[in-house]
């Protein structure tokens, strides 16, 4: 039965690492083996004091097969990671600052970790919150004496995963942006805060197991109201960082105290009679959570349609059969036409709520104008498209700069917003390009007639 848990345990670490790794995010694929490296020093401390080097190299050996396995499931899309990533603009790594661009800061870390419920995070890639409740279950599991050491390391990681996620401010990324082998492929520094999340959910756990544990005596009835009072005190140096560095709407600092408070006091109560109310914990944590992500765009699908749907665009166009691609100049800032707008209205507006319906719109937007990478998706090659990441290679680069001045300078710049004007005939040409869409934004209308303003004729 030992040996099949452990089989059982490596196919699982293998399938979750060969998901991850095709999703297609190589930063997330980075930060979790960082993650599983701390966490396998981690265990091999544990092991070798347990029972020496044979124990620990055995469980270590273990997980390192589920890696191993993993990759190996998933070398379709590896490989040829590995292999663009040669030919990348990011294949000696980023400058300092351009790697820290998107970093965290001052002002930003109330709302990344703690739930706003008012108001939606700078950008979401901010967040890390595990609710307030979670907060005051973390600080009752970092105080328990069971699982100790656990609970510091998860303690450091979380802290230093949020130095990281402040960015070249510190010195902490500069140092891992200049010794860390591969941590300057990649920008945006607020992504570590998924360590900090993690660590603050597993707290949250041990803190949970610590009150269901139960025991006894006033040292035990002194835990939560400890652990709450270490969670309190996070909360208010947060909030007050985030008053110090920033503007922060009062009506988020209602908000927080409210909430905190309440939480904190039914935490308190709850454990105080163990065996009893315990079980509250769990629908109380999933209700603040469920209200604190009510912000999010997660929270507000838009209809299938906006990427289902053909579109006046899509119509027209055919797909790539004839290989001629299509390029999109389009300002996708323009307003649907009234008549299309009050259609839409009707079928969705009451449905999904004015917040989504304006979503609908923008989405319906990038897909006629076939905005960098839809194109692809939708069976329309262009030479125009940049999400990130790998791409885009060193000779597109080079290629673009053949016939866009400045290219150099703005590497992942979309073409859509590097031409000012309708490319010459030759250019594309040189591109394969056979249909381009542009807007009628700075048209005039002359007694009803549309003159096109992009185009000059003698």
């Amino acid at each position: 039965l030992v040996g099949l848990a452990v089989v059982v345990s490596v196919l699982g670490l293998a399938v979750v690492v060969a998901l991850q790794v095709t999703a297609g995010h190589p930063q997330q694929v980075y930060i979790a083996l960082l993650i599983v490296a701390g966490y396998a020093i981690f265990r091999l401390a544990r092991l070798y004091r347990g029972g020496g080097w044979r124990s620990a190299g055995s469980g270590v050996g273990w997980l390192v097969a589920g890696l191993v396995l993993g990759m190996a499931i998933s070398a379709v899309q590896l490989l040829p990671a590995l292999f663009l990533s040669a030919q990348s603009i990011r294949a000696g790594g980023l400058p300092l600052y351009e790697a820290g661009s998107f970093s965290l800061r001052p002002g930003d870390l109330g709302p990344a970790l703690l739930p706003a419920f008012t108001d939606a995070p700078r950008s979401q890639e901010f967040l890390a919150f595990v609710g307030f409740t979670g907060l005051w279950l973390a600080g009752v599991g970092l105080i328990g004496r069971r699982h100790r050491g656990l609970a510091l390391t998860l303690l450091g990681a979380g802290a230093l995963a949020l130095l990281l996620a402040a960015g070249p401010e510190l010195p902490f990324f500069r140092l891992a942006h200049r010794w860390l082998p591969g941590f300057d492929l990649f920008r945006v520094p607020a992504r570590w805060l998924v360590v900090v999340n993690l660590a603050l959910a597993l707290l949250a756990g041990l803190g949970a197991e610590r009150l269901a544990g139960g025991g006894g005596g006033d040292g035990w009835r002194r835990l939560p109201v400890i652990g709450f009072g270490v969670g309190l005190v996070v909360m208010l140096a947060v909030g007050l960082t985030s008053i110090i560095g920033g503007e922060l709407p009062g009506r988020i600092l209602i908000a927080w105290l409210v909430v905190g408070l309440a939480t904190g006091v039914l935490v308190v109560a709850i454990a105080l009679r163990p065996g009893r109310l315990l079980w509250l914990l769990a629908p109380l944590l999933a209700v603040e959570l469920f209200f604190a992500v009510r912000t999010l765009e997660l929270a507000r699908p838009i209809p299938a349609e906006a990427f289902s749907g053909s579109g006046p665009v899509l119509a027209v166009v055919p797909a790539g059969s004839d290989g001629a691609r299509a390029l999109g100049l389009a300002d996708p800032s323009y307003e649907v036409n009234d008549v299309d707008r009050t259609a839409y209205a009707s079928e969705y507006l009451e449905r999904i709520g004015e917040e989504s319906f304006r979503q609908f719109l923008v989405a319906l937007k990038y897909r006629d104008t076939l905005s960098p990478n839809l194109a692809n998706a939708y069976g329309r090659p262009s030479p125009d498209g940049y999400d990130g990441g790998v791409l885009p290679l060193r000779d597109y680069v080079r290629f673009k700069s053949a016939f866009l001045a400045g290219a150099e300078t703005a590497p992942d710049a979309l073409m859509r917003n590097q031409f000012e004007e309708i490319p010459e005939g030759w250019v594309l040409d040189l591109m394969g390009v056979g249909y381009l869409l542009t807007d009628r934004k700075d048209d005039l209308e002359i007694e009803g007639v549309f003159v096109d303003m992009e185009e000059e004729i003698r």
